[in-house]
């Protein structure tokens, strides 16, 4: 089976519309999806109430920024929370290609 040239064309024009569809995907509504779903599954399971930033994806470089994320117990007095978290995975090259965290940043806030 041969390809004529307009047929390669438009199967390249296609498989690269959708690599570009993914990628918004990921970066516009991962975010959305992954905060409301959190928050919801905190209070589902264990019936604190987690309050957070809408978290950023980068799909280039696969790396999640959480912005500030609060866990307060149902009573409303807070447990634990922090001002932002980088994890940073990417694929690193070697004889395997493994997943590896290559840097996980926290700050928090001081207690006063």
């Amino acid at each position: 089976m041969k390809l004529s040239l307009s047929a390669l064309k438009k199967l390249v024009l296609i498989v690269v519309g959708l690599i570009v569809v993914v990628l918004l995907l990921l970066w516009q509504a991962l975010p959305r999806i992954l905060q409301s779903q959190a928050e919801q599954f905190v209070a589902d399971k264990t019936g604190h109430k987690l309050v957070m930033d809408r978290p950023e994806f980068n799909p280039f470089q696969l790396a999640l920024r959480l912005g500030k994320l609060q866990l307060n117990d149902p009573d409303g007095k807070p447990l634990f929370g922090f001002d932002g978290l980088l994890v940073d995975s990417r694929v690193r090259a070697s004889r395997s290609v493994r997943w590896c965290s290559t840097q996980s940043v926290w700050t928090a806030r001081r207690r006063r």
